[in-house]
């Protein structure tokens, strides 16, 4: 990715365990798309905007050319960056299914990604018979701002790390949940690893550190006083 003028900047302070986790574009993502673009126009790549693949011609089980609308495009292979589905509110629908009050949980979610994520070639070739190694009914989800837009809120509208954020639940206490997530992720991935039982007892640990730290601060003060 260097080697194409991405560039990467350092997880924020405060952000206990993204440094090991995560990695986070210098500009943001549209900042490494352009960077990515810049290189493929260097080695004369043609890109087209406007023009979504909607189905591809297999033969055999091989590529045989894509489709843009009419336009047929032969090639010797492909690609299939097809993205997921999240955008397609009915396919949503048929994957989370309904609960056990007969409604529909996905007719709520919010989209922070584009409107056009519908999954068209994923729908196409899992058809086809490709193999399918993920679950449909499993999903990376946040809580965000319930006046954000259906698509295209970005990760702007999170809410589980705003400063004096207030989370309006019902049903659901979603802090709660929030919560004991990030206990066990903070847990697993906590460098030294010893770190990480400390977070799974976090409330004694706590105390603990709290009652050193009190008990401390007294003997701190004697000793300034001292020296000076």
């Amino acid at each position: 990715m260097h080697e194409h003028g991405v560039r990467f900047q350092p997880s924020l302070s405060g952000a206990l365990h993204t440094a090991r986790t995560s990695a986070f574009f210098l500009g943001g993502g549209k900042a490494s798309v352009n960077a990515y673009q810049r290189s493929a126009a260097a080695l004369d790549v043609r890109i087209r905007d406007d023009a979504p693949a909607d189905r591809i011609e297999l033969r055999d089980g091989r590529f045989g050319a894509a489709f843009v609308g009419n336009e047929r495009i032969e090639a010797r292979a492909c690609v299939l960056a097809a993205g997921g589905f999240e955008s397609d509110r009915a396919w949503l629908r048929e994957a989370r299914g309904q609960d056990g009050r007969g409604e529909w949980p996905a007719d709520d979610f919010l989209i922070r990604g584009t409107r056009y994520n519908t999954g068209i070639l994923l729908r196409f070739i899992i058809d086809a018979g490709a193999d399918v190694v993920g679950d449909p009914t499993q999903a990376h989800m946040v809580a965000i701002d319930a006046r954000a837009p259906l698509y295209d809120g970005g990760i702007c509208t999170r809410i589980d790390a705003v400063s004096l954020g207030v989370v309006v639940e019902f049903a659901v206490d979603v802090p709660r949940a929030m919560a004991r997530v990030r206990v066990r992720t903070y847990a697993e991935y906590a460098w030294p690893p010893a770190v990480g039982a400390l977070y799974r007892r976090n409330g004694l640990t706590l105390s603990f550190a709290l009652a050193g730290a009190l008990a401390r601060f007294p003997t701190l003060a004697l000793v300034r006083t001292d020296s000076v």
